[in-house]
C-alpha cells in the first residue's frame, strides 16, 4: 500500500527544469513468497512541470491531475544473485508533460 508518494524528476535534455508529482494510491501483492515478490500499485496524483525554455506565447510551467501505475518484480535466482525490475507509468495532460514510462533493472 502507498498512502502517499512523491517524486521530483529533472531532465535538462528534455528542456525540463523539474517535474514534481504528489499522489496517493493502493497496491496489491500478486506474488509474495520467500524467493519472489511481484506487486502492482497505482493511484491519482497531481503533476507540476516547469520548463527551462519555452516559445514566446507558451507557459513556463503547467500542472494537471495525473495517474500513476507501477509494477515491481523481485526474485532470488540463487543465494548470491537477485533480479529486480520496476516499471512506472505516469499519465498527465500534454501541457504538464504528457505520459512517461520508466523502467529500472538491476541485479545483485
Amino acid at each position: 500500500m502507498r498512502p502517499i508518494f512523491a517524486e521530483v524528476y529533472i531532465d535538462p535534455f528534455l528542456n525540463l527544469d523539474y517535474k514534481a508529482t504528489l499522489g496517493s494510491g493502493l497496491g496489491y501483492n500478486i506474488i509474495d513468497t520467500s524467493k519472489t515478490e511481484w506487486s502492482i500499485s497505482g493511484g491519482p496524483a497531481y503533476t507540476y512541470s516547469k520548463y527551462k525554455q519555452v516559445e514566446q506565447d507558451q507557459r513556463q510551467s503547467d500542472g494537471s491531475a495525473s495517474f500513476v501505475l507501477e509494477t515491481s518484480y523481485e526474485t532470488e535466482i540463487n543465494k548470491t544473485i537477485d533480479f529486480n525490475t520496476k516499471y512506472r507509468g505516469q499519465f498527465a495532460s500534454s501541457d504538464a508533460g504528457g505520459y512517461s514510462i520508466m523502467q529500472s533493472l538491476h541485479s545483485k
